[in-house]
């Protein structure tokens, strides 16, 4: 419906995005391309749907404001982003709200609000499904690289992100972006999403402890390591094509699964931890570059299933032990070190 509509500050419409197979997220917006009218700059245009108003398990009303709500907050929060300069994090260039003038249409689609972010190349989900087995080792670690120091700077800005997935980091050339801010959990509280006591993203990149709802510390230090557990995740999913939690789902018994344990953490981690140590051999085994050990220590340092020894944890229960600080250096030695064996090669 919004193809070739002109937007306020000088946008056009130009191109509906289809939702690719197998996509997670944004179940409450529609993505399109915009382009300035003078063919300047394009952007990526997310348009809220009141209409998943109707399918959503609350009275119409309530669902209403949960989306209104939480469109208010992303906004709000990506344009803040942006003022920041935040440099890894996808920018947010503008929102506002167009009318559709259709009589036919749904009172819900009469009035459509949006936000439009800067454009990135494409998620690097989709860029390693078209270049699988191809993928250059120091554009990875780059892009790791990246979407560590957006994590690093929204938690200076009091900002866990909360949802780092594949489909959720952007590649920009060899840089790294991350973007979807929509489930962020703020430190002082005042996030839509902020009421989940463990994680509020998609679960399928969850770290097992809060599918488990274990809790340990307090609320901020928990974002903080969930944030840090996704990172770790990132590279795994390099690694093997899959996140490390659908990996130790993969090699879990059935009777200590999360969805059928009854007991505590603590009783099932030991189990976890073996299924853990399974998949960290096996990645092992499977990695060629000069650099596996160090790509194993680092995504065991930021996997580990115990959030207590997740991190730094010489730092336990310091500011330093979920510290991004540390892993984007980590990242950074990885992409030098690759690097430089690349200007070696083409040496030779």
């Amino acid at each position: 419906m919004l193809e070739g509509l002109e937007l306020e500050g000088g946008w056009r419409v130009t191109q509906l995005l289809e939702r690719a197979p197998g996509a997670t997220g944004s179940h409450f917006s529609t993505p399109y391309i915009v382009e300035r009218q003078d063919g300047s700059e394009r952007g990526f245009l997310k348009a809220l749907d009141f209409t998943v108003a109707l399918d959503m398990p609350m009275p119409i009303a309530d669902a209403l404001q949960l989306l209104t709500k939480a469109y208010v907050f992303e906004r709000n929060l990506v344009l803040k982003c942006a003022a920041a300069g935040m440099s890894n994090v996808i920018k947010g260039v503008d929102a506002g709200q167009i009318r559709i003038e259709h009589t036919d249409v749904n009172p819900l689609l009469a009035e459509v609000p949006y936000i439009i972010l800067e454009e990135a190349d494409s998620d690097i989900r989709a860029h390693a499904n078209a270049h699988l087995g191809t993928l250059d080792e120091a554009w990875t670690y780059r892009i790791c690289h990246g979407a560590a120091n957006g994590v690093r700077q929204l938690h200076q800005a009091d900002v866990a992100h909360q949802d780092l997935k594949p489909s959720n980091v952007m590649a920009k050339g060899s840089t790294g972006m991350i973007g979807d801010l929509g489930r962020a959990w703020l430190k002082d509280g005042s996030g839509v999403f902020d009421g989940g006591e463990f994680f509020a993203g998609d679960i399928t990149y969850a770290p097992p402890e809060c599918l488990y709802r274990a809790a340990f510390g307090d609320h901020w230090d928990r974002m903080l390591c969930n944030d840090m557990y996704q990172v770790g995740s990132l590279l795994v999913f390099f690694c093997t094509g899959s996140g490390m939690t659908a990996l130790i789902h993969r090699r879990l018994p059935p009777v200590f699964h999360w969805t059928h344990w009854p007991n505590d953490y603590e009783n099932v981690l030991p189990y976890v931890r073996n299924a853990f140590d399974r998949v960290i051999d096996e990645i092992e085994s499977g990695l060629t570059t000069e650099r596996a050990r160090d790509v194993i220590s680092l995504i065991r340092r930021l996997c580990d299933p115990d959030p207590q020894r997740r991190g730094w944890h010489r730092y336990q229960r310091t500011l330093q032990q979920y510290s991004m600080e540390r892993c984007v250096s980590a990242f950074d030695r990885l992409a030098r070190l690759a690097e430089i064996d690349f200007r070696r090669s083409t040496l030779r």
